[in-house]
């Protein structure tokens, strides 16, 4: 039976250009970083599933809504689509930090849910791609490698803990990081 590889990608700093000290709150807010959508169209190839995994406590704060945040997934998945390339979900945490729920990062509970969702998926089968430790220790809660995206705005984070590999952007991951995890691709 053919392993079935999952892709799991944080969204503000890895898809799209972090807003620092603030949220992607619409459309007009949410700016693709350079090379995403070509290189996601051709990670699309290379893995059987690409799930986003994000932080949107934006929503819990009431600086937007549920359907605004819909919205800006909306318009992202679309995007993606039509340069070729494909989500097979995104997982949200809208909850604020405070309530400590099982589904906010550094928690692995979105993995989990994807996991539950799609049961051919497994971690040992999956790479996770985060621009900040919560995302770095979710994927550590289960064993799967991890991929620190560096950006001009955490260039000199201390990782805690420390991701496998570091990039600058999706094209060193696909050249560079995914021989070294998938061999042979």
């Amino acid at each position: 039976m053919k392993s079935i590889r999952s892709l799991f990608l944080d969204r503000d700093g890895v898809i799209n250009e972090l807003l620092p000290m603030d949220y992607v709150k619409t459309i007009e807010e949410f700016k693709f970083k350079e090379e995403v959508l070509h290189e996601l169209a051709l990670l699309s190839k290379l893995f059987d599933r690409v799930f986003i995994v994000t932080n949107q406590q934006g929503v819990g704060k009431g600086l937007m809504s549920a359907d605004d945040l819909h919205e800006i997934h909306y318009y992202m998945k679309n995007k993606i689509e039509k340069a070729g390339g494909q989500i097979t979900k995104i997982y949200s945490c809208t909850h604020i930090k405070e309530l400590q729920c099982e589904c906010r990062k550094p928690k692995p509970g979105m993995l989990k849910m994807a996991f539950t969702e799609f049961p051919d998926a497994t971690p040992q089968h999956s790479i996770l791609v985060g621009d900040s430790s919560s995302d770095i220790e979710m994927a550590s809660y289960l064993g799967i490698p991890s991929v620190g995206m560096l950006h001009k705005y955490n260039m000199d984070v201390a990782w805690q803990p420390k991701p496998d590999y570091l990039i600058n952007n999706l094209t060193e991951l696909r050249l560079k990081v995914l021989p070294l995890i998938f061999n042979p691709l």
